[in-house]
């Protein structure tokens, strides 16, 4: 199982981490991001802005994976928190690897998922939290959702998808020059 995962990012993505942040500094695919909540606020304080974050991220997967018939959902393990998601999410025979960084050897979950909606709000509770780190790749597309503690990162396959959300949701957008 590791293999096909493997050489579905490596496709795509090479030699880089599935991380975000380290997606980011390729070339490989167009890159936007959106803010969780309103004003680039970072984490929420109640569950209205609970919900927010939820509703902005269900709905950005949903529209850029939910037309996948399955995606591999990566979650880095580090803690008990990790551990427990892979668990709960039904990963308990995931295959796992290795990646050796810049900050040292890193171990990783990978697993087929379906995207559905509300399925997996803690893991995304627990991602804005900064408590883990977890990204859900489409292995036909290249598309990458990486969520992260004040929004979410996407990698998508052309620019006009890009276009296309950014228009759809403006206000979810930085005002930083860079979309950061």
């Amino acid at each position: 199982m590791i293999e096909s995962f493997q050489s579905s990012w490596d496709r795509f993505y090479g030699e880089l981490a599935p991380y975000g942040w380290a997606v980011r500094g390729s070339d490989a695919l167009y890159w936007t991001r959106f803010h969780s909540l309103p004003e680039s606020k970072r984490y929420a304080e109640d569950e209205s802005e609970w919900r927010v974050v939820l509703q902005r991220a269900n709905t950005l997967a949903s529209e850029t994976l939910g037309g996948a018939s399955t995606v591999w959902l990566v979650i880095p393990i580090t803690g008990n928190s990790a551990v427990a998601h892979v668990s709960e999410l039904g990963l308990s025979d995931r295959a796992t690897f290795q990646i050796e960084d810049e900050e040292g050897s890193q171990e990783f979950a990978a697993g087929r998922v379906s995207w559905n909606a509300g399925k997996f709000d803690p893991l995304i509770r627990d991602i804005a939290d900064d408590r883990l780190r977890a990204l859900w790749f489409d292995p036909k597309s290249g598309t990458v959702f990486a969520p992260y503690d004040g929004g979410t990162d996407l990698f998508l396959p052309t620019v006009e998808q890009v276009e296309q959300l950014r228009a759809n949701y403006p206000d979810w957008l930085s005002s930083h020059p860079l979309g950061l």
